[in-house]
């Protein structure tokens, strides 16, 4: 089984975050697509590009993990679509240790990836400086360089 192609999926998170904007005011396709740029270089296979393309879907859209699966994505790319769904009942910094504890290097690269595109644009946001030491300390646990 594979996934849908790279090309399917950025138009499936068009589609269900369409109307959505981020922090800046602008489309979230944006984030999205940032966070594919700031996946390190040898992990930009399909998998870790369609991952980082839904990792807020199930956080932001109105849909489930049986939804994708029956977009046809594989049980792994949902898994790790899943372990990436922060759920607002857990704090923050324990959400970061269970993606971490999850073992799901999917998961764990696109969250780092995500929190370098974070740390990137806290500038251009209210209260964006306030949020830095939040993102370094979540970069620190997954990167293996805090261990709190």
């Amino acid at each position: 089984m594979s996934n849908p192609s790279i090309a399917t999926t950025v138009a499936l998170v068009a589609t269900l975050h369409y109307g959505h904007v981020d922090k800046q005011g602008r489309p979230y396709l944006r984030h999205l697509l940032k966070v594919v740029s700031n996946l390190k270089v040898d992990l930009k296979g399909d998998e870790y590009i369609i991952v980082a393309l839904l990792h807020d879907t199930l956080e932001d859209c109105d849909i489930d993990a049986t939804y994708l699966l029956d977009c046809a994505f594989t049980p792994n790319v949902v898994e790790a679509v899943e372990i990436l769904t922060h759920n607002d009942i857990v704090t923050y910094i324990d959400y970061i240790h269970k993606v971490k504890k999850s073992g799901s290097d999917l998961a764990i690269q696109v969250k780092i990836a995500d929190n370098i595109t974070n740390l990137e644009d806290l500038n251009l946001i209210p209260n964006g400086p306030s949020m830095k030491k939040r993102y370094e300390t979540s970069l620190g646990i997954l990167e293996g360089t805090i261990f709190k």
